[in-house]
C-alpha cells in the first residue's frame, strides 16, 4: 500500500533525521479551488477511512491543523534474514495545516522505529552490540550504512502523504456507484 514511487511529497532521510530536498522543514501542496475548510473536511475524511480509531490518532484545531500520531505496523522492509523480509514499526507525528488551496505538511517527527518488539532503526548514532540486532541507516559520517532500509523508509513516508494529496485532489478510487 505505501510502496509506490511518491508523486508529491519530499522528505528523505539523512543521518541527523528528516529532511526536505529543498532544506525546509515542511512541504506544502497546492490543491487549487478548495477552501481551508474543504481541506481540513477532505483530510478528516481520510482519516476517519483509513484508520481503525480516527479520534486516537488526531489532534485537531478545526479548519487549521490536524497532528496525525501513531504506530504504523510493518511499515517498511528494514532488512532481510535467511531471506525473509523484516518489517519495521514506526512511531510518528504528522502536522498538517489547511490554506485556501493549500497544504502544508510538517517535517515528520519519528518518534521511534522498531522490529520484533525489540531491536530499534535508527538514522545513525546508535552502538550494536555483538553486530546483532539495532539498525543504523547511516554511519556517523552521514554515508548511507543500509542503503534498501533508507529507501524503504523513503517510500513509505513520501507514499502515505502522497495518498493523503491523492484524496484531497478526488484521486481517489473508492466506487460511489453503491
Amino acid at each position: 500500500m505505501f510502496f509506490t514511487l511518491s508523486s508529491y511529497a519530499q522528505f528523505t532521510a539523512t543521518k541527523d533525521g528528516l529532511k526536505t530536498l529543498d532544506g525546509k522543514n515542511f512541504y506544502v501542496v497546492e490543491i487549487p479551488g478548495k477552501t481551508a475548510n474543504d481541506l481540513y473536511k477532505l483530510t478528516n475524511a481520510f482519516i476517519i477511512s483509513n484508520f481503525k480509531n480516527p479520534n486516537a490518532v488526531s489532534n485537531k484545531l478545526e479548519n487549521e491543523m490536524i497532528n496525525l500520531h501513531g504506530t504504523y505496523l510493518q511499515a517498511f522492509i528494514c532488512k532481510k534474514a535467511l531471506g525473509v523480509n523484516i518489517s519495521a514499526n514506526v512511531d510518528m507525528n504528522l502536522i498538517i495545516y489547511f490554506k485556501d488551496g493549500k497544504v502544508r505538511f510538517d517535517t515528520p517527527s519519528i518518534n521511534s522505529m522498531y522490529y520484533n518488539n525489540e531491536y530499534q532503526v535508527r538514522f545513525s548514532g546508535g552502538v550494536n552490540i555483538m553486530g546483532e540486532g539495532d539498525i543504523n541507516m547511516f554511519k556517523k559520517n552521514g554515508k548511507i550504512n543500509k542503503k534498501d532500509c533508507v529507501n524503504n523508509f523513503n517510500n513509505f513516508i513520501n507514499s502515505f502523504i502522497s495518498q493523503i494529496c491523492d484524496y484531497l485532489k478526488g484521486n481517489n478510487s473508492t466506487n460511489e456507484d453503491w
